[in-house]
């Protein structure tokens, strides 16, 4: 597999964004070599969560997001993008080689490379990234891919 790939997508709600956000974002742009797409739930999709009441509005999230993108892309197109269900661009874009998820989001990385099979699209490398955890105390990655977080 390779170490790096040219079009990397990413999805979620980046609902106030916080350190794990960051270190999916920051995950997907070590990744990335041209491009990143990242998809956010727009409030359509949204209904159904517990604290949806409580959601910043779509656009700041879509501006914190790309703030924060811009920050630590330098050189890497991205795109920030609402989407009104789970796949967004992953759906139908076939420049896409890779995805990037997190332990709660694992199925759905799933469910978006059936999704392309039907579409009759080459399936996302799936990496998934787990950050250290209050409750298991352990930090893993999925698919060779190391993620390192020094405290120095």
């Amino acid at each position: 597999m390779p170490d790096s790939f040219e079009h990397v997508a990413l999805g979620g709600t980046f609902d106030h964004l916080h350190a794990g956000h960051k270190i999916l974002l920051s995950s997907t742009a070590w990744l990335a070599t041209k491009r990143i797409i990242c998809g956010i739930q727009s409030p359509s999709g949204l209904r159904k969560k517990a604290d949806y009441a409580f959601m910043e509005p779509v656009a700041d999230r879509l501006a914190t997001t790309k703030a924060f993108l811009h920050r630590i892309c330098r050189g890497i197109v991205h795109h920030v993008v609402p989407i009104q269900d789970d796949y967004g661009p992953t759906r139908d874009d076939a420049s896409i080689q890779a995805i990037v998820g997190s332990a709660e989001t694992a199925k759905g990385c799933e469910s978006v490379n059936k999704v392309r099979k039907e579409g009759h699209l080459s399936p996302l490398h799936v990496f998934i990234i787990d950050v250290i955890s209050p409750t298991t105390g352990a930090m893993s990655a999925s698919s060779n891919f190391e993620l390192k977080i020094s405290s120095s």
